[in-house]
């Protein structure tokens, strides 16, 4: 008996060895924290691997009785386990889960953003990067849209963000912008409607639920003129 688990415990050794080997470090911490959190029964098991740059795909079996919900929320723990952003997808009874290690920079480039590649989109707007890439999201779909967050995390970047995309990629749409800052979106004056004087937007509102955007009197945007009393 002592033999038998003496042979058992190389043969762990050996397989853990191999599994933790060089190159495969995200697929043995995945198998880590399964083995950790199914210790009893049925467990998850990956089928399948494949890893493209800094990408890993894993194809997993969920087994009767394994739950994906239970299994989606260990997610964090992936994300801890392999230093990496994780996204779990469920196909069925298989599960694919992707572990993204690349670590994501402080800024990109607004050059990333191609509106031709999103042409079913009404209003495509960049509104951040992800370990899978650039998020765009249709703002049509989201009429009302709040920001916000900590001194200097962003916040007007993304309204410089949000107001660019529209003017450059649908410069048809007509944009009109409260400014209170009075400094924030001058340079937008030749292409927008800006309001910097937070006295007349009464006013403003008031006219735009009256009559269309484009008849909407005492304000220029050629000008950038505000006349409204």
């Amino acid at each position: 008996m002592k033999q038998q688990s003496a042979i058992e415990e190389v043969r762990d050794n050996i397989k853990s060895l191999w599994l933790h080997r060089k190159g495969n470090e995200a697929r043995a911490s995945v198998q880590d924290v399964i083995d950790a959190k199914y210790k009893e029964g049925a467990r998850p098991l990956i089928i399948a691997s494949s890893k493209k740059e800094d990408t890993w795909t894993f194809a997993i079996y969920l087994p009767p009785g394994t739950g994906f919900l239970e299994f989606q929320k260990l997610t964090v723990l992936f994300q801890d386990a392999t230093g990496g952003s994780v996204h779990i997808e469920k196909h069925g009874t298989v599960v694919t889960m992707e572990v993204m290690t690349e670590e994501l920079k402080k800024s990109y480039p607004y050059s990333l953003f191609d509106a031709s590649e999103y042409t079913k989109m009404a209003l495509p707007i960049p509104i951040g990067v992800s370990a899978k890439g650039l998020i765009v999201r249709d703002i049509v779909e989201y009429p009302h849209l709040l920001t916000a967050g900590e001194t200097n995390y962003g916040k007007s970047n993304q309204l410089h963000v949000i107001a660019n995309s529209i003017l450059l990629h649908r410069p048809d749409t007509y944009l009109i912008i409260i400014d209170p800052k009075s400094t924030e979106f001058d340079y937008l004056n030749e292409m927008a409607l800006v309001v910097d004087e937070m006295n007349k937007v009464k006013s403003l509102f008031r006219e735009l639920t009256e009559r269309p955007c484009t008849e909407v009197q005492g304000f220029t945007i050629a000008t950038g003129s505000r006349d409204y009393g």
